[in-house]
């Protein structure tokens, strides 16, 4: 029996702050070039308020990042008078261009040749609180499924997710390895189902609470082949 490793992505496989930033910024752009009547009418702040209303009204969107973002620039164009079919498009546009650039993202150095020779061996399952497509960036072959918040209705931390993998590796929690960058929603989401985690330090993170909670810690992805190959000795 294959074991399993699963991955998050942002923030483990590449950084992911600064595109977020670069994206939304294009997507700003983008609505004042188009429709700058909504950013005439709507200010940063109100398009915050909007998004944090969504939240509190729907809480279960927090696990629809898409739908979140999408949904709060149909609002904003409702509230600067455009007709509801008009602003769905708009919404709609606008997410393409954010999307099309949240998906430009530079790869740590490593992850095709770590991930290649990983998915010889073991079973690879990419778990993401993100919505990232990794087709468009070029790594989906690696690995046998890729699972978000609206497959399993919760968001990591909570166990579904790193339940959804087990049951399509047809593997147990004992064998099989978690890898990613956050405390909370990677390392002790992972322990809480039973697996073996490893902390991807790739930011260089002073994180001695991550190192401390970790089975393994890496801060280079070439690092990881060693590490997991222990682990699962």
């Amino acid at each position: 029996m294959k074991a399993l490793i699963t991955f998050d992505l942002d923030n483990t496989l590449w950084h992911v702050d600064e595109v977020i930033l670069r994206a939304t910024r294009k997507q700003f752009q983008w609505l004042a070039q188009e429709y700058p009547s909504i950013i005439e009418q709507v200010s940063e702040k109100e398009f915050l308020e909007i998004r944090n209303h969504l939240i509190a009204s729907h809480p279960e969107i927090i696990t629809d990042l898409t739908e979140l973002r999408r949904l709060t620039f149909e609002k904003a164009a409702l509230q600067a008078d455009f007709d509801e079919k008009t602003s769905r498009k708009i919404s709609e546009d606008c997410f393409d261009v954010f999307f099309a650039e949240r998906n430009k993202v530079e790869l740590f150095p490593h992850t095709h040749e770590v991930l290649s020779a990983l998915s010889r061996d073991y079973n690879l399952i990419a778990l993401s609180n993100g919505n990232a497509d990794l087709e468009v960036i070029g790594i989906r072959d690696y690995f046998l499924e890729h699972y978000r918040p609206t497959d399993a209705g919760s968001a990591k931390p909570s166990p579904e997710m790193f339940q959804l993998a087990l049951s399509k590796a047809n593997t147990s929690a004992s064998n099989s390895v978690h890898v990613g960058d956050d405390l909370v929603c990677d390392l002790e989401g992972a322990k809480a189902v039973g697996f073996l985690t490893v902390f991807a330090n790739t930011l260089k993170k002073n994180s001695p609470e991550s190192e401390a909670h970790a089975d393994a810690t890496i801060t280079e992805l070439n690092q990881l082949p060693e590490a997991i190959k222990k682990l699962l000795a």
